[in-house]
């Protein structure tokens, strides 16, 4: 998954959450344009789920795995 980044504020407690997060983020509901299907998808970020991005340039912020697990945290508990 090294290629493949967390997009910010993309932190869930379900995949379900996560991925309704990553139908906005596809259709381009933030303001962006559409994103090609297959760039985008959901994936375990500790014990919680997130949206990775392949190429989220110029679309969205990025952060790391473990600042995606101390945002979990922070959270969700």
């Amino acid at each position: 998954m090294e290629k493949w980044k967390l997009i910010d504020q993309s932190i869930y407690q379900t995949k379900t959450a996560a991925g309704h997060f990553l139908k906005g983020y596809r259709g381009g509901r933030f303001g962006m344009s559409r994103v090609k299907p297959g760039t985008v998808k959901v994936g375990k970020v500790g014990k919680y789920f997130g949206v990775f991005d392949a190429n989220p340039k110029p679309r969205g912020r990025v952060i790391s795995l473990e600042q995606g697990k101390r945002l979990g945290q922070k959270w969700y508990g």
